[in-house]
């Protein structure tokens, strides 16, 4: 456990199998539910001490449903090694996932061929919100898309496409199923749904906040400075030159948090899941966010100085910098 030093952030993943409704369109499924984003314990060893008046921990919980196949007997294991790497990434940046939210997978959930290689957030139909002695909990569902409604989603809103997925028959239900087999974006299943999107673009524009991406810079020397040297120096300050890097994170929107080299890690350890992903979580525009170091640690002191550059490069990777347009509008 991660309270002890372990790797896994959660505490457990809870399993429960539910029969479904077939009158109202819900399969049977599988239902995730994790224990340790909010304080299970009260004793200021994970989360801050808090009471009933306050959010317990990060405030929530994540579900997944995962539609159940016919002849299967126990559930995947994979959505347990999902679930683990969004809360390590909750763990490290201190930012919160809520209804809204996005987060680009870039494979298959399962690992599989499947379509479904993202993910919106949006809070668990049954679930809600609870109040502990520890504070209020929400309950966060994961719900797998397509790479278009993911899209449609960053364009758009997250919540505006959770509504269209719930007017779709067998993509969902009212319960939000997440079916691995599921071939079809809900566009192609329903073309009119493309206009809604597209009118709700022009009328409302994007939900992106802000985009939270990893960042690199380069400083560099002005040209009156490589003139006083001769070439021979500079040939060897160009060995000396220093290149900074740090994670930084610019204002979110739905808010995106590139976070590849935490997924990797994590994923590296579940087989089950692809150790390539790429992830990045997008927050809705009333999400709560953290800006202190992506690691969790205290910022060193030559970060809070101020410093001057003649010039800077920056650099971000390919995501953050298409959606950076959409947060800065």
């Amino acid at each position: 456990f991660h309270r002890l030093g372990g790797p896994d952030p959660l505490d457990y993943i809870s399993l429960y199998f539910n029969k479904g409704d077939e009158e109202n369109g819900i399969p049977p499924h599988w239902h995730y539910i994790s224990f340790g984003l909010s304080d299970l314990h009260g004793d200021g060893r994970v989360h801050r001490v808090s009471d009933a008046s306050t959010p317990s921990g990060f405030g929530f919980e994540l579900t997944f449903r995962l539609k159940k196949e016919p002849n299967e007997t126990s559930p995947p294991t994979w959505p347990a090694a999902v679930m683990q790497a969004l809360a390590k990434y909750v763990f490290q940046t201190g930012n919160i996932l809520c209804a809204g939210d996005h987060v680009s997978w870039h494979c298959s959930l399962d690992n599989s061929e499947s379509r479904i290689q993202h993910m919106l957030m949006t809070e668990d139909s049954q679930l809600g919100t609870v109040s502990t002695v520890f504070g209020s909990v929400t309950f966060i569902q994961i719900v797998g898309v397509c790479l278009e409604e993911l899209q449609a989603a960053q364009q758009w809103n997250g919540l505006g496409i959770i509504d269209l997925m719930k007017s779709v028959p067998n993509v969902g239900s009212a319960y939000l199923i997440t079916d691995m087999r599921r071939g079809e974006t809900i566009f192609e299943i329903d073309p009119e749904l493309r206009e809604a999107v597209d009118d709700g673009i022009a009328t409302q524009g994007s939900n992106l906040s802000g985009v939270s991406a990893r960042c690199s810079f380069v400083t560099a020397k002005g040209d009156d400075d490589d003139d006083d040297e001769n070439s021979s120096h500079k040939e060897d300050k160009s060995k000396e030159k220093t290149k900074e890097e740090d994670e930084i994170k610019a204002p979110k929107e739905d808010n995106n948090t590139s976070i590849q080299d935490l997924t990797d890690n994590n994923l590296e350890n579940n087989r089950t899941t692809s150790r390539h992903s790429s992830m990045s979580v997008s927050h809705d525009r009333n999400s709560r966010m953290s800006y202190a170091s992506e690691t969790g640690n205290n910022e060193p002191f030559e970060l809070i100085q101020t410093k001057y550059f003649d010039t800077i490069h920056l650099k971000f990777n390919y995501e953050a910098g298409v959606l950076l347009p959409l947060a800065l509008r």
